[in-house]
């Protein structure tokens, strides 16, 4: 969700869930997969001073997560849950 409140500057905010599975030789077994997921809520502002760049300026919340091995999240053990966490994030985009 985003609202634009001059021409070039907005604010937004985001719910996100991320799943990811990664190949990793060291697993004993080779069909398994280290899987990782996490759930974030964030708010920030974005400033585009022209339509192909875009400044982002957000915080935001990361909890939920985990990693665990597995071939997918139906059968996995966990490895390891990270505590959650508040983050900043600054990004820069440019399109060409």
């Amino acid at each position: 969700m985003d609202y634009e409140l001059i021409n070039t500057l907005g604010v937004f905010a985001s719910y996100s869930e991320r799943y990811e599975a990664f190949k990793w030789d060291e697993l004993p077994n080779t069909h398994d997969r280290l899987l990782f997921q996490q759930k974030r809520i964030e708010g920030g502002v974005i400033w585009r001073p022209f339509e192909q760049a875009t400044f982002t300026l957000a915080g935001g919340y990361a909890f939920d997560q985990e990693f665990n091995v597995g071939w997918d999240t139906t059968d996995q053990d966990r490895v390891a849950k990270p505590s959650d966490e508040p983050y900043l994030r600054v990004g820069f985009e440019l399109k060409f």
